[in-house]
């Protein structure tokens, strides 16, 4: 009679298998999120890279540009810009308003119209335009922006008078 020892028996001396028994290469847990990280990236660039991801790349700046050419029409809205001699990345748009902290822009525009900034300062906040967002999103955003300027004129003119 032969008898065959399975790694799977219910024996009261179980063997603990180890990671590298199951091919898995061993590493502290900062390693494997670093690895993910680094997959993370190269997946990302190699889909920017595609036809499909310069698309995408050329429509966040196009939806860049239309913010910022609508933000220039709203009064009491100054925003970042190149010919301040600065040099800035296209997507990342930097805006102040008047009468307003970059803290109370960026929970007026959460609380009331649900939008969330990149991050605020108490000078202004950062918006971001990405592979992700519609033109509808940056018009909303615009529509937002001006009826919150066109309240502060109002409350301004209160407090002057």
């Amino acid at each position: 009679m032969t008898m065959a020892c399975f790694d799977t028996c219910t024996s009261p001396q179980r063997r603990r298998r180890s990671p590298a028994d199951h091919g898995v290469d061993v590493r502290s847990r900062a390693g494997i999120r670093r690895s993910r990280l680094r997959s993370s990236l190269d997946a990302a660039r190699a889909n920017l890279e595609s036809p499909l991801g310069k698309k995408q790349l050329n429509r966040a700046i196009q939806n860049a540009k239309y913010l910022r050419k609508r933000l220039d029409e709203i009064p009491n809205i100054t925003q970042l810009k190149p010919d301040f001699g600065y040099y800035t990345d296209i997507t990342k748009i930097f805006i102040k308003m008047e009468g307003l902290s970059g803290k109370r822009l960026e929970s007026i525009l959460e609380i009331d119209y649900k939008i969330e900034v990149e991050s605020a300062s108490d000078i202004g906040v950062l918006l971001l335009s990405n592979i992700g967002n519609k033109r509808s999103d940056f018009e909303y955003l615009a529509n937002c922006l001006e009826e919150i300027s066109k309240k502060m004129e109002v409350t301004l003119d209160k407090l002057w008078w």
